[in-house]
């Protein structure tokens, strides 16, 4: 068995190892763009992962690509995970794939946005990688939009609900959740548009938060890096809206689609604001993106992560809650400058954004 290195022309052997598990991948050139157009691996050509061979045959892989992050006016490199996933019978190399996951160099922080799964949880514990400090993280705030696709979903799940006709219980739910579901429709915004590319716009709202916010850890929100990040998937699989107040841009939303179980919900990856009396930004760019999932046929609007002040506004339009039964977020550092800073809720701010989450 060889461990090696990910090569670009690894990606159909890759896929077809991803395919024996039964897991989710993207396409090739989604792939190829955690890489090709990323400024940070463009400056450091770090690692694509590492792939475990018999024979030519590719049985295990595990990605990673570099972020930069901001904390005190310093940057930060981190390697961000990326689907770990190992044929079955093989699965005892998967230590030595983690292995070189952490011994990476030049590498300030790691981070594993992702890891939901029990074994992998585990598996990333063992290198002392923690739980982010932040409980938010652990519960997501939705919005229903269609009643009737999640009825039909928790029926799937539920072996007593099956017994009862779906049309008595679409009617029962809509008694008693009607007003709580349609709160929000009810609401008003203006100053909001949605645009289709990030301009340099961008660049200069994003000195203003680094400016306002140096002591939360942040992922670098310049023009580019937004561009590399999600340019191709607002394009058909989701959006960006943006505030603007006489004329200057004060605030976005970026949301991405996420398929689960059946259900297609839209999630806010990214809520940025730098006006000083924000209230009314925060709750416009919510209410226009949760009207326009509405509109474009989604069943759940989702907020995941975020600090609680981000999340009280959201809170303001009478959302439902879920919990994860395993934190999917965490991180590990030795950098003398972020250990100790890290382990403090109040540095964080973590959102969809951070890592692999949701491309």
């Amino acid at each position: 068995m060889l461990i090696r290195e990910a090569k670009f022309s690894d990606y159909s052997n890759i896929i077809l190892l991803i395919n024996r598990n039964g897991l989710k991948h993207c396409s090739e050139d989604e792939w190829k763009n955690l890489w090709i157009k990323n400024p940070v691996f463009l400056e450091y050509k770090t690692s694509l992962g590492w792939v475990a061979e018999i024979k030519s045959n590719i049985i295990g892989y595990f990605g990673t690509f570099p972020m930069q992050y901001h904390f005190k006016n310093k940057s930060y490199i981190a390697a961000a995970s990326h689907t770990l996933v190992v044929d079955e019978g093989y699965r005892g190399i998967t230590m030595k794939l983690a292995m070189n996951f952490f011994n990476q160099k030049n590498v300030d922080l790691f981070l594993m946005t992702t890891v939901g799964h029990p074994a992998a949880n585990k598996l990333f514990r063992i290198y002392k990688a923690k739980e982010m400090p932040d409980n938010n993280y652990q519960r997501s705030l939705f919005l229903i939009l269609k009643f009737e696709n999640i009825i039909e979903f928790i029926e799937g799940y539920s072996p007593f609900l099956k017994k009862i006709p779906s049309k008595i219980l679409l009617q029962v739910g809509k008694v008693f959740l009607n007003r709580r579901i349609n709160y929000w429709r009810k609401k008003s915004y203006k100053n909001v548009r949605m645009i289709d590319a990030f301009d340099d716009r961008f660049n200069i709202l994003w000195e203003k938060y680094l400016n306002q916010h140096s002591e939360i850890l942040c992922f670098n929100r310049s023009q580019q890096s937004l561009t590399w990040h999600y340019g191709h998937l607002i394009k058909n699989k989701g959006w960006v809206v943006v505030h603007e107040s006489d004329g200057i841009m004060d605030g976005y939303i970026i949301c991405i689609e996420k398929k689960n179980n059946g259900l297609t919900k839209m999630v806010a990856v990214d809520l940025v604001v730098v006006a000083e009396f924000s209230e009314t930004i925060y709750e416009a760019l919510l209410l226009r993106s949760a009207n326009e999932a509405s509109n474009r046929g989604y069943d759940i609007f989702e907020l995941v992560g975020f600090n609680k002040e981000i999340k009280r506004h959201f809170y303001n339009l009478k959302p439902f809650t879920r919990r994860f039964s395993l934190c999917p977020y965490l991180y590990k550092t030795d950098h003398e400058n972020l250990k100790i800073p890290l382990s403090k809720e109040e540095h964080w701010n973590p959102s969809m954004i951070d890592g692999d989450a949701s491309i």
